[in-house]
């Protein structure tokens, strides 16, 4: 028996790119990333913010979720570069920066990984989510996944969709669809 897998729609994760700041921008494979980042992320994984940058060489889009940080890019012709940092690998997150670009330092366990040539200004703001999220994280706050996500109770996934709301994630429509499918189970 098979179980089904299921993909975010390509709109709505378009949708979250673009309120990160990683809209299209000269770009001929667009509709490809978009697809790249709908089939990486999870059923109840959002987009919360992106920076663009260079990892292992390659120029793309990293961008942070409730659960971990994720760099999508293509690469070639058919090829594709999916890195995944779940917070809960995540020691520590730091920035190195220069007068216009800086680095973001990813350290887990025995490896550190940098994603290059950041924009400072965008840098520096998407460093500070996150270190918060990943200090909620550690704490068993809002954003945590124990593995026990889908045993949380009603109240705190309410909680979860209205901060996503009014960080701008998802729209009063979605929020309110959301809602009540969740009430419905």
């Amino acid at each position: 028996m098979s179980v089904p897998i299921t993909m975010r729609k390509a709109s709505e994760v378009e949708r979250e790119l673009n309120r990160a700041g990683l809209q299209r921008f000269w770009e001929f494979w667009w509709t490809r990333k978009v697809r790249l980042f709908a089939e990486s992320l999870g059923d109840n994984e959002h987009i919360v913010a992106g920076v663009r940058g260079y990892f292992r060489e390659v120029r793309g889009r990293l961008v942070a979720t409730e659960q971990r940080l994720l760099f999508v890019e293509r690469k070639g012709l058919f090829g594709s570069i999916v890195e995944s940092f779940p917070y809960s690998r995540i020691n520590e997150i730091s920035a190195s920066n220069d007068v216009f670009r800086g680095d973001l330092i990813i350290s887990s366990g025995a490896s550190t990984e940098r994603i290059r040539s950041i924009w400072k200004a965008h840098l520096i703001a998407f460093l500070h989510l996150v270190q918060q999220t990943l200090a909620e994280f550690r704490s068993g706050g809002p954003t945590s996944s124990t593995g026990a996500a889908n045993h949380l109770d009603t109240a705190s996934q309410l909680e979860k969709l209205a901060a996503l709301r009014d960080r701008g994630v998802l729209t009063p429509q979605e929020f309110q669809e959301q809602k009540e499918k969740l009430l419905r189970q």
